[in-house]
């Protein structure tokens, strides 16, 4: 018995993005909106191709249908971010960041035998930036330019989802 088994894909849809950024001395505020070509993802199960040879014995075993395309959707994608200097010292800096993204699911229901499963995405980031400057007291000539630390963090909830089939088994 031979068999093939293949399974190339892409790993990401084709995406556009946009966006604006306003600036003041208070706030800045970022938003840009993705375009996600879904819909020319190919499916992302193994084709697999069986030959048996039994000679003498006539028998043959049933090929599985090719998968169907997954027929996904394009989507649209709306992120936004906030930054506000909270300290704007020479010797030091703290920038607080925050900001968030909506992800419609591209998959469609999955009543046949398919079980391409995902859902829908909120997407909450918070964060701090920090700047120790090169008039610091302790930088002296230490480093040759201002230190930035970022830390943050990022909460995604999923949204629920239920599929039902038309065939139990």
């Amino acid at each position: 018995m031979t068999g093939v088994q293949t399974c190339a894909l892409p790993i990401s849809p084709r995406q556009v993005v946009g966006g604006v950024t306003f600036e003041s001395d208070v706030v800045t505020l970022a938003f840009d909106l993705a375009w996600l070509q879904w819909s020319g993802f190919p499916a992302s199960t193994a084709t697999i191709d069986l030959k048996l040879e039994l000679d003498p014995i006539p028998f043959t075993l049933p090929i599985p249908d090719k998968p169907a395309r997954p027929d996904f959707h394009d989507i649209v994608v709306p992120r936004v971010g906030v930054e506000v200097p909270v300290v704007d010292a020479a010797a030091f800096g703290l920038v607080a960041r925050t900001g968030g993204f909506y992800e419609p699911t591209p998959a469609p229901d999955q009543p046949g035998v398919t079980n391409y499963v995902d859902a829908s995405r909120l997407g909450l980031a918070a964060g701090l930036g920090f700047r120790l400057g090169r008039e610091h007291p302790d930088a002296g000539a230490v480093w040759p330019a201002p230190v930035l630390v970022d830390v943050g963090g990022q909460y995604i909830h999923l949204f629920e989802r239920r599929y039902r089939k038309q065939n139990p088994a």
